[in-house]
């Protein structure tokens, strides 16, 4: 396995002599298994390693992860530094889930173990079920090739040396060279989409349709990444040639040129376009880039609205993409049971699973983005929407139901927020206002037999 590592560092030119690499460890076989391959091979490249292990305080068993971690640091004598953070007490301020919560944390506590070692690359122990997962998950919630190449061997200052080899390989090396391994058990709770796909979706498409089918979704994801990197480099050869930038950091596209363009390049040029003006690229997607086709066909002085604030809109032959805005439009997505659905006015997805009471964890990780509701309760069609007239709510401390209007009320938020206050609703029925209160009618009991659980996150693709 050492040298189809090698072999695969030199083609993907992850490594160069005297890199300064931060190495995360959470304990788990493929992070032990990364860190004894960078160290067996540190000769070769001049490497200094330095281990990260993020304590997020959710398991009983995190403490004896951290002082594994440790043990297999002094074993191979490379400095191990442990970060402790709350990720629940985080979440809440962050007001969105644990899982979100819990990869940023991990990427900040990298980067700022980067700048105390003045280390150059991050390297992470994701195998090639992992890219896997991840392609399923995209290809199911519509993305396009871009999004379907997945995670790359090396991007940025970020590497990947076992994006080649399988879970079961990384394993076989750990026992091959006697490594013990942290077994975490909530990657075995179906509750969560990826590990669903995980223990559900590929192990009955391994035994119905392809027993291979881990080493074909990353061959697939390799492929659109040889596709990707080439429609880069052409759309960059003529992307100045229809994008102009004001003084006032406004983006203007010259709506004649682009249409000279092939569509797969317009489209490309569109998406380029967005993530300058949004400066971001998570959560824009295939949709976003229709609305703006669709925009162009449209009489001059159209708008839209778009993730992170950005605002396009149409002014004879320009396509101008400007940045912050006030949100005032209402919405409304109904929602399919179970679903996703992305919501772009609030730059959130929204994903709806049926849950049986026995997989309920009692609400540990409801909070302001996570609820959970009695699904049997509910008799019609559920929407996420902004408020409408006539709206209500069923409260703990109100006999009967009180006015969403008088809520809002009570509670002295400010007017110019209330139409931008996400609701799930049924009817005129409100079943839970995102971020402050759900309806006592709907709660979770002990008669509950199936549960609903709703989740808000920025971000249900896993990370980059």
């Amino acid at each position: 396995m050492k040298k189809r590592m090698m072999t695969f560092i030199k083609e993907n030119q992850i490594l160069e002599s005297g890199d300064r690499i931060v190495v995360g460890i959470s304990g788990g076989a493929d992070s032990v298994c990364l860190l004894h391959l960078l160290w067996s091979v540190r000769e070769e490249y001049n490497l200094q390693l330095y281990g990260v292990h993020i304590h997020h305080g959710l398991r009983n068993e995190a403490d004896e992860d951290a002082k594994y971690v440790e043990k297999v640091g002094r074993s191979l004598q490379i400095p191990i530094q442990i970060y402790h953070v709350n990720v629940r007490e985080e979440a809440k301020k962050r007001k969105q889930g644990e899982e979100e919560t819990g990869r940023q944390l991990r990427y900040e506590k990298f980067h700022e173990e980067i700048s105390r070692r003045n280390a150059n690359k991050i390297a992470l122990g994701h195998h090639q079920n992992d890219q896997s997962e991840t392609f399923l998950m995209r290809l199911m919630r519509g993305s396009g090739s871009l999004g379907l190449q997945g995670m790359k061997p090396a991007y940025n200052n970020i590497i990947r040396p076992l994006l080649g080899f399988t879970r079961e390989e990384v394993e076989t090396y750990c026992l091959e060279h006697q490594l013990i391994f942290c077994v975490d058990h909530t990657n075995d709770d179906p509750i969560y989409t990826r590990n669903r796909i995980r223990l559900e979706l590929i192990p009955y498409i391994q035994k119905y349709f392809n027993p291979n089918i881990i080493k074909t979704l990353y061959q697939t994801a390799q492929l659109l990444g040889e596709q990707e990197a080439y429609m880069e480099k052409e759309t960059n050869k003529i992307y100045s040639n229809c994008i102009r930038e004001t003084e006032e950091k406004i983006l203007e596209v010259d709506i004649r040129i682009l249409q000279n363009y092939d569509i797969a390049l317009q489209r490309r040029i569109l998406y380029k376009v967005l993530v300058q003006a949004a400066g971001e690229y998570k959560n824009i997607g295939q949709d976003h880039i229709e609305l703006i086709r669709d925009l162009i066909s449209r009489q001059s002085g159209r708008e839209i609205h778009l993730p992170y604030g950005v605002q396009v809109k149409k002014q004879y032959d320009l396509l101008i993409f400007s940045k912050g805005f006030l949100l005032e439009q209402g919405y409304y997505y109904p929602l399919q049971i179970p679903g996703i659905e992305y919501v772009s006015q609030i730059n959130r997805w929204i994903q709806l699973e049926i849950i049986e009471k026995r997989q309920h964890n009692d609400g540990n990780d409801q909070n302001s983005y996570t609820n959970y509701l009695d699904y049997d309760k509910i008799k019609n069609e559920l929407v996420l929407r902004t408020r409408q007239s006539g709206d209500l709510i069923a409260l703990s401390n109100v006999s009967g139901m009180k006015k969403l209007k008088k809520f809002f009320i009570d509670q002295k938020i400010p007017q110019d927020q209330r139409g931008r206050i996400p609701l799930l609703a049924e009817g005129n029925e409100i079943l839970w206002i995102v971020g402050y209160r759900y309806s006592t009618k709907y709660a979770v009991s002990s008669e509950t037999k199936r549960i609903l659980k709703i989740t808000l996150e920025e971000d249900l693709m896993g990370g980059p």
